[in-house]
């Protein structure tokens, strides 16, 4: 009975540092990409919430769900993201394919907000 219990000590230790693992991993897809000048949508912000992966830009908002490495499917929208990482491994830039179309952006160094948050996504005060 000891080492049952251990043992599933040990397999629920595992199972949650692996997860906790992966969802830290997430973090490094944050932040702001810019698409070319003339694009349908200028830029988009990734953000993290509660371990979950979002995508923000000015015609909307969606979940983002890891299909693989560097690749997620885009919940609200028939579409997918793929992050592009230098041959140092950071991640520099994105491939978006969504409806018609296909954007590619850069990633910001020192990004800035592209959209008025309050405006967009906060109800206004009576």
């Amino acid at each position: 009975m000891s080492k049952s219990l251990s043992l599933l000590f040990l397999l629920l230790g595992s199972f949650c540092f692996a997860q906790a693992q992966q969802d830290s991993s997430l973090a490094e897809y944050k932040g702001v990409y810019k698409f070319k000048e003339g694009s349908a949508v200028p830029s988009v912000e990734i953000s993290l919430q509660d371990n979950v992966l979002y995508a923000t830009a000015t015609i909307g908002s969606a979940e983002l769900t890891k299909m693989a490495k560097d690749t997620f499917s885009i919940n609200e929208q028939t579409g997918l993201m793929y992050f592009i990482r230098d041959k140092s491994g950071k991640i520099v830039s994105i491939h978006v394919e969504v409806a018609n179309m296909v954007l590619d952006g850069t990633k910001e160094a020192n990004p800035t907000a592209f959209i008025d948050r309050n405006r967009y996504f906060i109800a206004p005060r009576k």
